[in-house]
């Protein structure tokens, strides 16, 4: 008869409650890792959405600025006081210049999302890594302390 050197010990000498400790460990960072996973994949789907139809993601500040040719000559009006001295462009020139804005507001927008969507696409990665690792080391563990 073999001795286990008791109820703390499983039968190849190793603590119980080390393996045990190291299971609950593993399980934790998975737990976390999974959190981590869906909020960066939410966060994806929203940049995801952005680079597609930057329309939808653009901020309200832009919006409204573009929203008419007065909003968008009132902002130009405080930008040239900034500039000191620049001549205001005649009126008929505005739509044109205000199109031009919006088209250079959307492309800024579009080209933000892809970055975000990269750099969130990394961050998924890494946090299925994460997961992927632990989870071998909580299921070693959990066939540790069954053996």
């Amino acid at each position: 008869m073999t001795d286990t050197g008791g109820p703390h010990l499983m039968s190849n000498g190793k603590p119980k409650l080390r393996t045990r400790a190291l299971e609950i460990y593993a399980l934790t960072a998975c737990l976390g890792a999974l959190s981590f996973f869906a909020i960066d994949a939410g966060i994806g789907i929203y940049h995801v959405i952005g680079a597609a139809c930057p329309t939808l993601t653009v901020g309200g500040w832009d919006i409204s600025r573009h929203e008419s040719d007065e909003a968008f000559l009132e902002d130009l009006n405080y930008r040239q006081r900034l500039a000191e001295g620049k001549p205001v462009p005649p009126r008929d020139q505005i739509p044109a210049m205000r199109a031009a804005s919006w088209a250079r507001t959307l492309r800024r927008e579009r080209l933000e999302n892809l970055v975000k969507t990269l750099e969130t696409t990394i961050g998924v990665l890494v946090g299925l890594t994460v997961f992927v690792i632990h989870w071998r080391i909580a299921s070693r563990a959990r066939q540790e302390v069954a053996a």
